[in-house]
């Protein structure tokens, strides 16, 4: 098993500050074999956060599906806006605080939603629960699993953070079904 990556430090973290894992490190015995390796050093999280090691039946998926390794990778579950914030100001590019207090973020060229390109996966267990229309248009699950692959193969998990954000589909609380994203961006 290769050692997480540690990300840069945060530029806020005051240097003075030195505790016993420093002293363990300093030391050089075998004592530092006793230290877990740990990724995502920010000031918000000065020790790192640890990876998982026992993974979750969703966790297992991704690794499959998207290759995230998640003993290079710290899942951070329902982050607070400061660590989202610190997250995009450190690693993001084009990241700032506005005057108002709002996170602005660079998201690219190609930016926005476009409803005409939305597609829905067409399968016996939901079709008739959808309202098929100009909005949501169908799409074979054969055709998503070829659509998918690209997206996947592009995506870098292997040294970096991984948000997740544990929410719900829909405004009806009798209704929504519970969702959770996981993304590499704080924004």
């Amino acid at each position: 098993m290769k050692d997480p990556i540690a990300r840069t430090a945060s530029p806020y973290i005051d240097p003075s500050v030195q505790g016993p894992r420093f002293k363990i490190q300093e030391s050089r015995t075998d004592l530092r074999k006793m230290i877990s390796s740990n990724v995502n050093k920010t000031a918000l999280h000065p020790g790192g956060v640890q990876p998982h090691h026992n993974h979750t039946e969703l966790e297992e998926e991704l690794h499959e599906t998207a290759h995230i390794d998640y003993d290079r990778v710290a899942i951070i579950p329902n982050p607070s806006v400061a660590a989202l914030y610190e997250d995009a100001l450190v690693y993001e590019t084009g990241s700032a605080i506005t005057s108002s207090g709002a996170l602005t973020a660079y998201s690219g060229k190609k930016t926005g939603r476009s409803p005409l390109d939305k597609r829905i996966v067409q399968e016996p267990s939901s079709e008739n629960d959808i309202w098929w229309g100009p909005v949501n248009k169908p799409m074979s699950t054969e055709k998503h699993r070829i659509e998918q692959q690209p997206v996947v193969g592009r995506r870098c998990w292997n040294s970096q953070l991984a948000l997740s954000l544990a929410t719900h589909a829909g405004h009806n609380p009798h209704l929504a079904s519970a969702a959770i994203a996981a993304m590499q961006a704080s924004w």
